[in-house]
């Protein structure tokens, strides 16, 4: 769940008022690790309602509100009981932190069984499904577009209309498991905002990194796609001094950005370790 300071950025407190017709006549219940997105695209697909943003603007509701209503709330919405006034239209890039944004990732044996897309999939750093150990795609193998919560069908790329259940699924290779191993904290996290935050601080620092004497002040909300895996693959075996080298000279070119780095990286890793422990009293 966003926290409480969060929510109320986004929009003013919910009013209550009594029900009308527009209650949907489908409502599955989400499960608790489905991500809000994927919830959101049953409720469009199962109530012929189009495609995600067909819902937003059949309710008139905006993406950021719903993406931070509980589960309850989201309810009495859809049960014409509750009325949103959005605060911020431009909000939605604060909830990448959280994994709510519009870019989706999905393991194609997933989508075969018809299973949930879990919160954690929209995580910087999740290459792999935990479950099947597979590549989570985050373009589609068709026609190499961006896969998106707002494609009208979910088993299906909203550019091509590709059924992801053709693909053939790509097992995970032996750097990505050593990629999550190092860099991203584990599933007994229970992939909560502890894990959202500390990939969002390594994804920043790593993607930073690449960018030496490019613009390097443009990944706030740092997305990594299957088109980086040919440069993860050599980040997974980076030697220890040499990602000291790379804290340092971060620490020397983006002081401002230090305080972030350090306190969503107290979690255990490999990594977060070496970044506690080179930068941990520079704040």
């Amino acid at each position: 769940m966003v926290p409480v300071d969060v929510r109320r950025a986004l929009y003013l407190e919910p009013v209550e008022r009594e029900g009308d017709a527009r209650g949907l006549l489908v409502r599955p219940v989400r499960t608790s690790h489905q991500c809000r997105q994927d919830h959101l695209m049953q409720l469009a697909e199962m109530n012929s309602l189009g495609s995600l943003r067909d819902l937003l603007r059949s309710y008139k509701a905006s993406f950021s509100s719903l993406m931070v209503l509980s589960d309850d709330e989201l309810q009495r919405f859809f049960e014409g009981k509750l009325t949103l006034r959005s605060r911020n239209s431009k909000s939605v890039p604060s909830l990448k932190a959280w994994g709510l944004g519009l870019q989706g990732r999905i393991c194609l044996v997933c989508m075969d069984e018809e299973m949930v897309v879990p919160q954690y999939f929209n995580y910087p750093l999740s290459l792999i499904c935990p479950i099947h150990e597979t590549v989570l795609l985050d373009v589609c193998d068709g026609c190499d577009s961006s896969i998106l919560y707002t494609r009208k069908h979910r088993l299906r790329c909203g550019r091509c209309q590709r059924d992801f259940r053709e693909s053939t699924p790509i097992p995970a290779a032996d750097w990505a498991k050593e990629f999550r191993r190092r860099f991203s904290p584990g599933k007994e996290l229970g992939f909560c905002s502890v894990k959202s935050h500390s990939d969002l601080a390594i994804a920043r620092l790593l993607l930073w990194y690449q960018s030496a004497g490019g613009n390097r002040s443009r990944y706030n909300y740092p997305h990594l796609s299957v088109r980086h895996h040919p440069w993860l693959e050599r980040v997974a075996y980076m030697a220890d001094h040499l990602i000291e080298q790379v804290l340092e000279e971060f620490r020397n070119e983006s002081p401002k950005r230090l305080d972030n780095l350090i306190a969503w990286t107290r979690c255990p890793t490999p990594v977060n370790s070496i970044i506690q422990g080179l930068l941990g009293n520079s704040v």
